[in-house]
């Protein structure tokens, strides 16, 4: 997201304002029960990628198109890849 919403607390920034120079983000359910449960109409990962497996082969399969368009190098994308299968997604 391009804004976050700040929390108060000992040295409160921007308390109960949008901070719109500050990102933040909204991470995705890890199951179809736990999005249901928050009421998140976004779907799991889970529902996106099945499996550890399926979440690399997506980001290969981004990282192709990605480089097939000019926006991103071999190297880039290798790195990417790598820490797709190293990282803890859907384990």
């Amino acid at each position: 997201m391009g804004w976050n919403i700040t929390a108060s607390g000992a040295r409160p920034f921007h308390q109960g304002q949008i901070c719109n120079y500050f990102g933040g983000m909204i991470p995705f359910a890890k199951t179809a029960q736990e999005r249901q449960s928050n009421s998140d109409p976004r779907p799991s990962l889970e529902e996106r990628y099945v499996n550890h497996e399926g979440y690399v082969e997506a980001v290969k399969k981004a990282t192709t198109r990605a480089i097939r368009a000019g926006f991103l190098l071999k190297d880039d994308a290798n790195r990417l890849i790598n820490e797709a299968q190293e990282s803890k997604v859907l384990k």
